[in-house]
């Protein structure tokens, strides 16, 4: 990738790929857009009610599984 010259990279997959992804087009000063994780990601922090997140999400991905 860095031998090529892009506008921009959009990437979706995983953080290990991305990471490599979002180097690369630092090096090339390449903006860059990551979705990391797949398509329904989520971030829970030591703050949150860990049982009510729980079913938040499953309720949240049973809901867009249609």
């Amino acid at each position: 990738m860095s031998a090529a010259r892009f506008n921009s990279i959009c990437f979706t997959g995983s953080t290990e790929k991305g990471r490599l992804v979002a180097a690369s087009a630092g090096r090339n000063l390449v903006p860059c857009v990551l979705e990391l994780g797949g398509k329904s990601p989520v971030v829970i922090d030591e703050t949150a009610n860990l049982e009510y997140a729980a079913k938040q999400v499953v309720r949240a991905k049973f809901l867009n599984a249609g």
